[in-house]
């Protein structure tokens, strides 16, 4: 059979198929077809049509009292809020994706990485103050391991993010942070980089306030600033004024699909207006889109390429796989 044959067959069958369905069928169906082809073709590919470029390699260390200003920092925030780290009357929903398919209400626990780390964890489990299994059948000894989220970069992903990846791309820059809830990249942008100003949006008020009065506290305000606004409102900060972009899964826990592709839409669309302006993502960009339910492959053509990150080098070295892995989430993209 040639490949002309092959694929006459192909359609031949793809058409048999479609024509079984009704028309209610015909629409989940469409949208299947549309995921199946989108992540058939990234495996066949390897993502080769997302242009890519290499790190410079730089490294910025950083200072042990520097780190223990951090620490401080950590350790106040820790008195104000839960260990889930949720605003008073927050609503977090659970995406409905295969990522967090067995994830619901009764079986996940939110906790902040960049006040707790594993060993926290641990330690808090040790006190009785939190549990790492839940029962299946009360009474019993069926457990299962909880399912734990975070919606804060780690300590080690935000040294990762300063130390390797933005090394040497924000002295005398603007970095804005879309959603900075506690403050984490603001925080540690101040204490790691010579940025010339760090911007947080964040729309909900309690969070800007705690932001707010942490700033104050440790005399940060000459070059951090909040600002609680929707940042579908501040178009300027994207096309103009930010020469660094940031988004921490910034928006999958918190909104609907159709807004969250209207957020991407918008972002996409502000950014490109400035050309050379730095994005980081963590989860990667693809994998956000995807999640939003939007064509990775289709948004970032002719938006942005990715730079490729050099994880395991120099200070990193050294860490465990699960560290590598929590890196790895860091992902570094230059608009075109």
């Amino acid at each position: 059979m040639t490949e002309q044959d092959t694929l006459e067959n192909c359609k031949e069958k793809f058409v048999n198929l479609i024509s079984e369905l009704n028309d209610s069928q015909f629409h989940e169906f469409q949208q299947f077809v549309a995921t199946a082809m989108e992540e058939y073709h990234s495996q066949l590919h390897n993502d080769q049509d997302i242009e890519m470029e290499e790190h410079d390699g730089d490294f910025q260390p950083v200072s042990d009292l520097k780190m223990m200003r951090l620490g401080r920092i950590i350790k106040d925030l820790r008195a104000q809020v839960p260990v889930s780290a949720e605003a008073p009357g927050e609503k977090i929903v659970i995406p409905d994706t295969d990522e967090f398919k067995e994830y619901n209400q009764d079986n996940t626990v939110h906790v902040d990485s960049f006040l707790f780390t594993e060993e926290d964890v641990d330690d808090l489990v040790d006190e009785g103050k939190m549990s790492r299994n839940y029962c299946l059948d009360c009474k019993s000894k069926k457990v299962k391991p909880l399912n734990f989220i975070s919606h804060s970069a780690s300590v080690l992903q935000l040294q990762f993010l300063y130390q390797v990846a933005l090394a040497s791309s924000v002295k005398d820059k603007v970095v804005v942070d879309i959603g900075s809830r506690l403050g984490a990249v603001l925080y540690t942008g101040y204490l790691f980089t010579k940025a010339r100003k760090l911007i947080g949006v964040e729309i909900n008020e309690w969070f800007s306030k705690l932001q707010q009065d942490m700033i104050k506290k440790y005399k940060m305000e000459d070059r951090v600033q909040v600002i609680c606004k929707d940042i579908q409102t501040m178009p300027e900060l994207l096309n103009n004024e930010a020469d660094v972009v940031i988004m921490n899964n910034v928006f999958q826990f918190f909104n609907q699909l159709d807004v969250q592709q209207q957020i991407w839409k918008f972002i996409r669309t502000e950014t490109k207006k400035k050309p050379g302006l730095l994005l980081v993502t963590l989860p990667s960009l693809q994998e956000q889109l995807k999640s939003a339910g939007l064509s990775a492959s289709k948004l970032m053509k002719g938006w942005v390429k990715e730079v490729k990150l050099p994880y395991d080098q120099g200070y990193f070295q050294e860490i465990n796989e699960d560290e590598l892995d929590e890196i790895k989430q860091v992902h570094l993209y230059k608009v075109l």
